[in-house]
């Protein structure tokens, strides 16, 4: 890699963003709306720590699941953390779809 090419590359940030609702149901996110409408939940320096971000919130949901007493309980966790996942990406900050209209 050309060391013009590094210095560009360590300048990229990453968001983790939220795609906006759709309805009032907490489990419906809008995930093919552009970009530009989605919202900043955090920022990282690297891509890396942006998943591990992403996993952070995600872990509890995952942690139920494995303590899910019911079937029904273990089906609406399995929801949410589908739609949680869904919902939430990892964005370069140089991503031209951020501003986008």
């Amino acid at each position: 890699m050309k060391p013009r090419h590094a210095v560009a590359l360590a300048l990229v940030g990453w968001y983790l963003m939220c795609a906006p609702r759709i309805s009032e149901n907490p489990l419906i996110y809008d995930v093919g709306a552009p970009l530009s409408k989605w919202t900043m939940n955090d920022s990282y320096d690297t891509a890396g720590g942006c998943r591990r971000g992403k996993d952070a919130l995600l872990r509890p949901l995952s942690d139920g699941l494995s303590h899910a007493d019911t079937e029904d309980r273990r089906k609406t966790l399995v929801q949410i953390f589908s739609a949680l996942n869904d919902g939430l990406q990892c964005i370069a900050t140089d991503d031209p779809r951020l501003n986008a209209k």
